[in-house]
């Protein structure tokens, strides 16, 4: 990460240079540069003059993460570690837990083994996009919980219209949506007692720049801020605005339920009236979405009348795409 952090300011850099500052081989910046490359950075090798990235790259700094984190949590802060490459956040955040307890937060400049919904993998390139977790304890249960990932939405997307950033809709259970594409997701994974204390962990996938070879892997359409926006966002004060929402709602949820932040939800429901079908049932359902109800099921109107219909293994489409 040392050398892409080097090359972050989209300049053109010398082997040599890379060399000397790295206390390496130039034969070793070489093989460095090609791992990265296979890994999905756009790293131009430009010969007889070194090496230069597509795009520059901005990494968090974390005092200047921290000092807008305080200057809202104040007395409720929670414990934020930033990390430059890890397997999963979610992971980390759960192992930080057995330390320093509840209230846990965890980002990554790079995931290698990012995932998401149904165990898909999540596609990341190092600081590429806002990859985190925030692990919270609860005392009362799983069904405190219904609704969470459709809330975290909300707040995800009202911080992008807070930096200008507008046209993001909401996929149930879990997706950030645009007409060009996913723009990010979230990953609920609870352990514990169904009815008793627990462990939650929120993980929130929001790509900033991925690279056009990069989004070729994904199975479906993909967008990041960097297509949506003629000026991106300072990624320290978007980060920081990312964790102080999370925090704020993790500490309130199961106190207001869903139901808090339905009508914010259904207003940017981006499958509102559209012909759907979900699948992963007994047997595909197709319909028209309705929204969702107060514990954040899906409602689809068929010809038979109303479905309300619970997450698992269920996927919407737009019925047209199949």
């Amino acid at each position: 990460m040392q050398l892409l952090r080097l090359l972050a300011d989209g300049k053109t850099h010398s082997g040599v240079e890379l060399a000397s500052q790295l206390s390496i081989s130039r034969m070793t910046v070489s093989n460095r540069v090609a791992g990265w490359v296979s890994s999905g950075v756009a790293i131009d090798v430009l010969p007889g003059r070194g090496y230069r990235l597509e795009r520059s790259i901005q990494f968090l700094d974390q005092d200047k993460v921290m000092e807008r984190v305080e200057k809202i949590c104040k007395g409720k802060m929670p414990f934020v570690c930033i990390k430059e490459s890890i397997g999963s956040t979610n992971d980390m955040a759960a192992q930080l837990m057995s330390t320093f307890g509840s209230r846990i937060v965890c980002l990554a400049e790079y995931q290698q083994q990012g995932r998401g919904r149904r165990g898909r993998e999540w596609y990341t390139t190092p600081g590429g996009g806002f990859y985190g977790s925030f692990a919270w304890h609860i005392q009362t249960g799983f069904h405190a919980l219904e609704g969470l990932s459709l809330a975290v939405g909300v707040e995800l997307v009202e911080v992008l219209e807070r930096f200008g950033i507008n046209g993001v809709g909401l996929k149930w259970p879990n997706d950030l949506v645009t007409e060009y594409g996913k723009l990010g997701g979230v990953l609920i994974e609870v352990n514990g007692e169904v009815e008793g204390p627990c462990d939650v962990v929120v993980g929130i996938g929001l790509n900033i720049h991925i690279p056009d070879h990069v989004k070729q892997k994904v199975q479906q359409p993909v967008v990041d801020l960097v297509s949506l926006t003629r000026e991106l966002p300072d990624k320290d004060h978007l980060s920081a605005e990312i964790i102080i929402a999370i925090t704020l709602l993790l500490d309130s949820f199961t106190s207001k339920g869903f139901g808090y932040w339905r009508e914010r939800w259904l207003r940017r429901d981006a499958f509102a009236g559209k012909d759907i079908v979900l699948t992963g049932g007994h047997e595909p359902l197709n319909g028209v979405g309705a929204g969702v109800n107060e514990q954040g099921a899906l409602l689809v109107m068929t010809p038979t009348g109303l479905n309300i219909c619970y997450g698992g293994e269920l996927t919407l489409r737009r019925a047209e795409t199949q």
